[in-house]
């Protein structure tokens, strides 16, 4: 299918970034030339004159694209803020990492006409959702945390995949990471790499009792059931993408499944998987010659 240019744009920036009130007069500028309509959060509009204040959870049937000026967390915050709507979103980095808002600021202007003009490449990333019983916690890009809420014991953790009992372990936590969060939490923690076109979840224990606690990846189409092993009057929490914190007590059960939304991530031309990771992780050597 061939990409579509895009007519009116959602703009997300994150205030509090020194570079943030800089930068918003050239980003203003290129939409302009660009002749798109500019809808902004409320939070950001006095950066952005001229353009509509608008709530973001009306983005999604107002937009046909949203930029977010910020790092990752700043583009996962949109995407919660628009309710996981199915508009393109892509991100002008002003982060440390840029695993999902790949624009360097240097290129903005060079990569929103390019976009806008419908040159750039569309992901559909897989997304987890959580509930306890019937009642649904939340939806997560990155990953999902079960952690005691003061960290300060381990956490006993029954766990079961399509209703198989997989085990019981002892860790100061588990993170089921989808391929996005596979280069978040779930990396510093020792587990794999998934490249974000495959369907599957990461499980991975947290600082685990035993070393035979070792990651496992698993088909997206199964269920997972985490129960906590905890006392009366204690407390466990599920984390949802590092924003959302749902509080877990003796005899919840919680239920982790693939998501009904997906992130729809939209890159700039030239875009590589593999050459962000060799610039972001640091991965060393020279392309041989072919």
């Amino acid at each position: 299918m061939k990409p579509v240019s895009f007519q009116r744009v959602g703009l997300f920036a994150k205030v509090a970034a020194p570079t943030t009130a800089t930068l918003m007069p050239a980003i203003l500028e290129t939409l302009a030339t660009c002749d798109v309509e500019v809808l902004v959060d409320p939070r950001a509009a006095e950066l952005a004159p001229g353009a509509r204040p608008t709530p973001p959870v009306k983005f999604g049937q107002k937009t046909d694209l949203v930029i977010v000026v910020g790092g990752d967390g700043s583009l996962l915050s949109a995407a919660r803020a628009i309710d996981w709507a199915p508009v393109p979103i892509t991100g002008i980095n002003l982060g440390r990492l840029g695993f999902l808002a790949d624009i360097s600021p240097p290129r903005m202007e060079e990569s929103l006409r390019a976009i806008l003009d419908g040159n750039y490449a569309l992901e559909h990333r897989l997304m987890l959702q959580a509930r306890v019983g019937d009642t649904l916690i939340g939806h997560a890009c990155n990953d999902v945390v079960i952690k005691r809420r003061d960290g300060s014991r381990l956490l006993e953790l029954d766990a079961w995949i399509d209703g198989a009992w997989v085990s019981r372990a002892r860790a100061d936590g588990l993170i089921v990471a989808t391929p996005t969060g596979s280069t978040a939490y779930a990396l510093s923690a020792g587990g794999p790499i998934l490249s974000p076109g495959l369907q599957n979840f990461a499980l991975v224990p947290i600082s685990p009792h035993s070393l035979g606690e070792r990651p496992v990846v698993v088909p997206a189409e199964l269920t997972l059931r985490i129960r906590p092993l905890l006392e009366a009057g204690e407390n466990a929490e599920a984390v949802l993408d590092g924003q959302v914190i749902h509080s877990l007590s003796a005899g919840d059960e919680l239920i982790i499944e693939r998501s009904s939304h997906e992130l729809l991530l939209l890159h700039p031309p030239g875009y590589e998987y593999f050459a962000t990771l060799r610039e972001k992780l640091g991965w060393g050597g020279r392309a041989p010659q072919c």
